[in-house]
């Protein structure tokens, strides 16, 4: 499957209510991304004479569109950039919303929430022994 498929694809499912994988997807992207630029550190010389040589060729490739591999694979890798950015935006906001209703809930809970919002009551919680 197209990374950039995935990408965005995991991006829609988390916002159908499974956020802990855009933390999935990001930590899979970076560490991708790592591995990626060690493994062409070392061949920078040769993947910048091949790249040449493929990418500025005046012959067309065997693409039906007629750019260059170079050229869509870049594409490719932005469109995934892109949706992996969206992913660390909505999962900070999702984690910052979490923290704070966990905070308001722990404040005000006396105050504003009833028992019934509670899984078990100060009562229960003597009797059960726990």
């Amino acid at each position: 499957m197209r990374e950039d498929i995935l990408a965005k694809r995991l991006f829609m499912v988390g916002c159908f209510g499974l956020p802990w994988l855009w933390a999935v997807h990001i930590l899979y992207f970076f560490r991708k991304q790592k591995q990626q630029s060690t493994a062409s550190a070392g061949q920078q010389l040769l993947t910048d004479q091949s790249v040449e040589s493929t990418t500025y060729n005046d012959e067309p490739n065997d693409d039906s569109d007629g750019n260059g591999s170079g050229e869509n694979n870049r594409a490719l890798a932005l469109e995934e950039k892109k949706w992996v950015r969206r992913e660390i935006v909505a999962l900070v906001l999702v984690s910052m919303a979490w923290v704070t209703w966990i905070i308001v809930f722990q404040i005000l809970k006396n105050e504003y929430f009833s028992e019934e919002w509670l899984v078990r009551t100060p009562d229960q919680i003597d009797a059960s022994g726990w």
